[in-house]
């Protein structure tokens, strides 16, 4: 334990969390050195895709009752269809993903040309 007891303790408690927070850093800095480009871009391109389907998910939920909503109100109901073929939700939800994917690559190929410890950093 890292205690006052002796005049030594300080010094020797100071270079075990040293030492320790070195060693720390020496083995994230040799993981992160062995990751590949493409597993950088698997990475960011998944973690997009993620994020697009919790999208689509949420556009799909709030769509559906204000579709039928504005489908009810006088105003809109000449305009808006009340019914959603799974067809169509489909195509929605597909273009949905499809841009995800697409907007991922950019920034994905960006990042596999840094060096991985500053890729990650800013990810």
């Amino acid at each position: 334990s890292c205690g006052r007891r002796f005049a030594g303790a300080d010094t020797n408690c100071s270079v075990s969390l040293l030492a320790l927070a070195l060693g720390g850093a020496v083995a994230m800095r040799s993981c992160s050195d062995s990751w590949k480009k493409r597993r950088i871009v698997k990475m960011i391109v998944l973690e997009s895709m993620v994020l697009s389907a919790f999208g689509c998910a949420m556009g799909v939920a709030l769509a559906l009752p204000l579709l039928e909503f504005l489908s009810r109100y006088s105003l809109t109901s000449t305009v808006v269809v009340g019914q959603v073929t799974p067809e169509i939700l489909g195509k929605g939800v597909g273009l949905g993903l499809l841009a995800g994917f697409l907007g991922s690559l950019y920034p994905a190929w960006i990042a596999a040309q840094l060096p991985p410890a500053q890729a990650l950093r800013h990810e």
